[in-house]
């Protein structure tokens, strides 16, 4: 075959590959191959024709061949990467990746799929949405990133309605593509959107009822045991793919899956959603001892306690050591003012194994119903517990090595918030920072750490870089631990106003002006704040602060510093955005600003500007 006869059969196998004809178009390509082994984009289409085919053990052989013909083209090992993730596996897939990003580091979509590769990860969803983000900077017309954008916030976190966002950000680019609106009606199933989640999947289906999409909707609603309101759209589904309409309600994979989107609807607020399908669940099976007591902890949260104590009653007639159950009964009791029948019940529960999460949501109800303080033994007990039944942490995993690349390739670029390296950063500054503060004697304090236990409801960062110190301050800084994290009981049993407009975010310093020397204690100033729920450090006036808190409706503005508590530190705290950073908040140049009188006359005015000079940190 000619060069031109070789072009125009690749363009008809590229044109039988958007027409969805995938077997057609592996045979046209078979044949361009054939007269032409190594031809690059052949080779790309033919592993997507693959996949596409469910065959993707032959899509990743024919893309390690892509990457033998041109080691230097980023395609190869984009496609080897998600011919492995169709078989399950994400870490293997993660290095093929970073070797296509080392050769071209601004290519949106190998961010994109290192997104969809870190969201499977675990403990690597702040990387996944970082990588999804910077696939959004750099493609912000590509509706392909934001909606990549929400898939990471919803698999890596659940996080519905910010992945709603995204979709809908996604659609407005893309509002014909039938792909995005099901993913969008994905998220807003996870939130209890029920109705609205139904009437994205029949849009999404009818703009584009692919064989994929169809089985994904199939499949959902099976696991959530198809509620009443989505019987309809599961018999036009099974009837698509000809299966008949039935599900299984008693099926432990279904029951499974019904106990964790009540969970996660209730958590989100819809309370109705949740309950529903808690109904379904206990009516199909009626001897589930935890569908029995997740219903009766909701229907006391709900303030029908009878109805929560018939539903603990039945769950403990099937197994009478069941720990919620106990537990709901207890609360019932204490609710009624039974205080001694309360003890009973908690006693008994007391004497039983119960796991961390657990011991964690009864700590946390005691607390917010304000029964604590009555029931001084089960806060032992949970302290107790969480010292002793604490499980070992797993051996460290290497990172995946990425497979050796051509000469002169590029250093792999780092994630925007991408913690790697950034700890082990701060360490090192900070024993440079104690160093020269005790040969020099600048009058700062680097205060050595306290001992921090784990808290998994806190984001990622802030255990992490307290664990670092305890306390650093200068003339108009300072960052303190704060006393909610001293312990999993601290964190847990810390004052929460419910009228807070900020949502009760974790105060850790202030930023003062360096003329107010003489107030030892810090207490005037601009707080320095951090959001306990995506872990953002943040400024804010105390004056805009009070004004917020009496106007809920109207905008305040805030500083944000960093993506994270590591960000913060590595970057405003501890380098060169230091200066700028206390500019933005008090005004004061502390680069600039000197002392005029006395012995150290001509010096910088803040001791931690000084130090952080010295140190070559700031400039």
């Amino acid at each position: 075959m000619t060069s031109e006869e070789i072009d125009a059969g690749y363009g008809r196998a590229d044109h039988l590959c958007e027409l969805g004809r995938w077997t057609d178009a592996e045979r046209a390509l078979g044949i361009v191959l054939g007269a032409d082994p190594d031809h690059p984009q052949a080779l790309a289409r033919l592993t997507e024709v693959l996949e596409n085919l469910d065959r993707p053990e032959e899509a990743a052989e024919v893309a390690e061949r892509l990457i033998e013909a041109h080691p230097e083209d980023p395609t190869g090992y984009l496609a080897l990467a998600e011919a492995l993730v169709r078989q399950d596996e994400h870490a293997e897939a993660e290095p093929h990746v970073r070797a296509a990003l080392d050769l071209d580091p601004s290519a949106p979509v190998a961010w994109q799929q290192l997104a969809e590769v870190l969201s499977y990860l675990p403990e690597r969803g702040d990387e996944a949405v970082a990588a999804a983000r910077r696939a959004v900077t750099l493609a912000p017309e590509d509706a392909d990133m934001h909606a990549t954008l929400g898939d990471a916030l919803l698999t890596a976190f659940g996080d519905g309605p910010a992945a709603e966002a995204g979709y809908l950000t996604a659609l407005a680019l893309a509002p014909e593509d039938g792909g995005i609106r099901l993913r969008l009606g994905l998220a807003r199933l996870q939130i209890g959107r029920l109705d609205d989640a139904r009437d994205d999947f029949v849009e999404g289906l009818r703009r584009e009822a692919s064989l994929r999409h169809v089985s994904t909707v199939g499949m959902t609603l099976r696991l959530l045991g198809v509620p009443d309101r989505y019987a309809e759209l599961y018999a036009s589904v099974c009837a698509a793919m000809g299966e008949p309409a039935t599900v299984d309600r008693t099926d432990p994979e279904v029951i499974e899956d019904q106990l964790d989107m009540a969970v996660c609807w209730w958590d989100n607020g819809a309370r109705a959603a949740a309950l529903e399908v808690l109904e379904l669940l206990v009516d199909a099976n009626p001897y589930s001892v935890e569908g029995l007591a997740t219903l009766a902890e909701y229907r006391f949260e709900s303030g029908r306690l009878d109805d929560a104590q018939v539903l603990a009653e039945r769950a403990l007639a099937v197994d009478p050591d069941a720990p919620a159950a106990l537990f709901v009964l207890g609360l019932v009791c204490e609710a009624r003012g039974d205080g001694a029948g309360a003890a009973d019940w908690f006693e008994r529960l007391r004497a039983l194994p119960v796991d961390a999460e657990d011991r964690d949501w009864m700590m946390e109800s005691l607390v917010n119903h304000g029964m604590a303080g009555r029931h001084p033994e089960m806060i032992l007990w949970y302290e107790e517990t969480a010292t002793t039944g604490a499980a070992a942490a797993p051996e460290p995993v290497a990172a995946p090595v990425p497979p050796p690349l051509p000469t002169g390739a590029l250093v792999r670029p780092a994630i925007d918030g991408e913690p790697t390296g950034r700890l082990a950063a701060i360490k090192a500054k900070l024993e440079v920072l104690k160093r020269l503060e005790a040969e020099h004697g600048f009058g700062v304090v680097v205060e050595e750490p306290a001992t921090l236990e784990r808290i998994p409801e806190l984001p990622y960062g802030v255990v992490e870089v307290f664990s670092l110190f305890r306390r650093v301050e200068g003339t108009c800084l300072r960052i303190e631990q704060p006393v909610e994290i001293n312990s999993r009981t601290a964190w847990i049993t810390r004052r929460r106003d419910p009228h807070d407009p900020l949502g009760n975010p974790l105060a850790i310093g202030r930023v003062r002006r360096p003329t107010r020397f003489s107030d030892v204690e810090f207490e005037d100033g601009s707080p320095i704040l951090l959001d306990v729920e995506d872990g953002r450090v943040f400024a804010v006036e105390p004056d805009d602060y009070v004004f917020f808190y009496e106007h809920p409706a109207e905008d305040v503005e805030i500083g944000y510093l960093g993506t994270d508590a590591v960000a913060f530190c590595d970057d405003y705290l501890l380098g060169e955005m230091y200066p700028q950073f206390v500019k933005n908040i008090i005004g004061v140049d502390v680069g600039t600003e000197r002392i005029r009188k006395g012995p150290h006359k001509g010096e910088l005015a803040d001791t931690w500007m000084r130090l952080l000079v010295s140190a070559g940190l700031a400039s």
